[in-house]
């Protein structure tokens, strides 16, 4: 081996160095890390280790959602604070109650509202999550939360870090941009970055999509469709999630109720401005699909199975 290949695999020669002060060596090998796969999500939405964002424009039923991952979070064994920096208790209160009587009086879901941004509440939150054994944290809403501007690089950082400072996984409500960009929370680059895993919510009462932005560590999730019902009193009665795939290829179906279409004849159909556009490519994915469980296929013409 070259004295050249040596310095690059061996450094230069070791010496002891003297670390100043009262500085220790807090640095780990490598291989003394665990590889072992990383925890399954929490009820398959949310990362159970660290920061979860879910994002939309205000009414889109970000709220209702996180509602239903609330009552979830419950039924599958934690015990959640709901960090309610926009002051709406009886909100939260009626909404889970509509959709659990039993989460509801559990006395597993408590409610905080704190006065001070999260960088400042930071002590009083991790407080309260050890005194009730709460395990996992709701803040509705970032914009409210993080103190500064939510649109600075540095209102994103200081909010990161007070969410490691209180120890516990999170899930933070936000909101996009005036300019509807939904590919980020707030359009910043920053609160995406500094998230574990971000979804956004985008659409109309007509067709809700809940897309899976980001998953560091765990496979992406796909879209959804999301249907949110509620009774004539106003009160949340179902959060329905569903594989977006699948609504299409049952609107597919509706269509070749009536004859055998060719898969432009389909797409044309589909795209009735009633729902959110299909493009060709994900109306071929879904008729390959679909076939021959759903659907046949037989000289360029789909009918029903």
């Amino acid at each position: 081996m070259s004295a050249y290949v040596q310095r690059v695999a061996h450094g230069p020669p070791q010496e002891d160095v003297d670390l100043p002060g009262q500085l220790e060596d807090r640095s780990v090998d490598l291989a003394e890390i665990s590889t072992d796969a990383a925890p399954a999500m929490f009820i398959d939405r949310l990362d159970p280790l660290g920061h979860s964002i879910l994002y939309g424009t205000g009414g889109v039923g970000k709220g209702a959602l996180a509602c239903w991952w609330i009552v979830q979070l419950i039924r599958t064994g934690h015990r959640v604070l709901i960090l309610d920096y926009e002051k709406h208790p009886e909100e939260w209160s009626r909404r889970i109650g509509s959709l659990d009587p039993g989460v509801h009086t559990s006395g597993l879901v408590r409610h905080l509202a704190p006065d001070t941004p999260i960088r400042q509440a930071a002590d009083e939150i991790a407080w309260t999550c050890n005194t009730h054994e709460l395990d996992y944290i709701v803040v509705d809403s970032a914009v409210m939360a993080c103190g500064p501007d939510p649109l600075k690089p540095e209102a994103a950082a200081e909010y990161a870090a007070a969410l490691l400072a209180i120890t516990r996984p999170v899930l933070t409500l936000a909101h996009v941009t005036k300019l509807d960009d939904a590919r980020y929370p707030f359009g910043s680059v920053f609160w995406h970055n500094l998230a574990r895993t971000t979804w956004s919510l985008s659409g109309t009462d007509d067709e809700i999509l809940l897309r899976h932005r980001k998953h560091n560590n765990y496979r992406g999730m796909g879209t959804y469709s999301l249907k949110i019902t509620w009774s004539d009193d106003g009160k949340l009665r179902e959060v329905y999630e569903r594989v977006y795939g699948a609504t299409i290829l049952d609107r597919v179906k509706t269509l070749l109720e009536d004859g055998p279409l060719n898969i432009d004849e389909i797409l044309a159909g589909l795209n009735d401005e009633e729902h959110k556009s299909v493009t060709k490519k994900i109306l071929y994915n879904t008729l390959r699909k679909g076939v021959p469980t759903d659907l046949r296929m037989q000289a360029g013409v789909y009918s029903n199975a």
